[in-house]
């Protein structure tokens, strides 16, 4: 995978999401958003694309973001934006 881009911001981050497939650099089916489990259904119903959650519980024995192609330096930031409620997008593999 590889990633995109990271928002704090619901609002913020379905904007640039909707600018992405609007613009043509990415097709909606390429696309996967990672937030946690209790912001799922608001992401769905303002972005068209697929969704992986994660548990608060998953960050106190790993790091959810191991395995998306990030670097160990890069998990960890992506990871406290997604403790505090953030939403991290990535390409998926070809």
């Amino acid at each position: 995978m590889k990633f995109v881009t990271a928002q704090q911001s619901l609002e913020a981050f379905a904007t640039e999401v909707e600018n992405l497939i609007q613009s043509g650099a990415y097709h909606a089916n390429a696309l996967l958003v990672v937030s946690l489990e209790e912001h799922v259904s608001e992401v769905k119903s303002m972005v068209p694309i697929e969704i992986e959650s994660v548990k608060e519980e998953d960050f106190k024995n790993s790091h959810p973001l191991d395995g998306h192609g990030l670097d160990e330096k890069e998990v960890s930031l992506y990871d406290d934006i997604l403790k505090r409620g953030g939403y991290v997008l990535f390409e998926k593999d070809k």
